[in-house]
């Protein structure tokens, strides 16, 4: 697989050895319910945690988007949230809800963050692991037993939106 691969890259055919296709899990996302989501917002302590989950699932962000916000890439006053370089190199805009933006107020006004968002040690971006735990706390102190990841809250963010009939391009 290697060789074909390496092959590929370089636009070379590879035709020494038939190689079966390597098989994908069809395993179903798992996917939080609306009391599970207030549950988990409701476990936390600090308005800091409660902003990190809240973003990844009310705007459906992934981690590394979260992590990377930077205090001028939400537009308080119009309710958007420019995400920059999120997978794939790509910008996008997202509508933060009432609710978001009146914490996200609170917050830069209590913890005047210099930069970034959620900054971790020294002013730098908040670390990947450091945004897992607070999901993982969350969930430990709702009671939660589901397998609950950060990209899990993304998953939950669109199936609801499907259940609310909103149309699967617009997701």
């Amino acid at each position: 697989y290697g060789m074909r691969y390496a092959c590929r890259l370089r636009g070379l055919e590879y035709r020494q050895y038939s190689l079966p296709a390597i098989e994908k899990e069809n395993k179903l996302p798992v996917v939080l319910n609306g009391s599970e989501v207030k549950a988990l917002l409701n476990s936390c302590k600090l308005l800091k945690h409660r902003l990190i989950i809240g973003l990844c699932y009310g705007c459906g962000l992934r981690c590394s988007e979260v992590r990377n916000l930077r205090i001028a890439d939400a537009d308080l006053e119009r309710g958007m949230l420019h995400v920059k370089q999120g997978k794939g190199s790509k910008d996008r805009v997202i509508p933060l809800g009432k609710m978001l933006c009146r914490g996200i107020a609170g917050y830069i006004s209590a913890a005047h963050p210099c930069n970034y968002l959620f900054e971790g040690n020294a002013g730098e971006a908040m670390s990947q692991r450091g945004t897992q735990w607070v999901i993982g706390e969350a969930v430990k102190r709702a009671g939660i037993r589901k397998e609950v990841h950060t990209h899990t809250l993304r998953h939950s963010y669109a199936t609801h939106l499907l259940e609310q009939g909103v149309n699967i391009l617009a997701i």
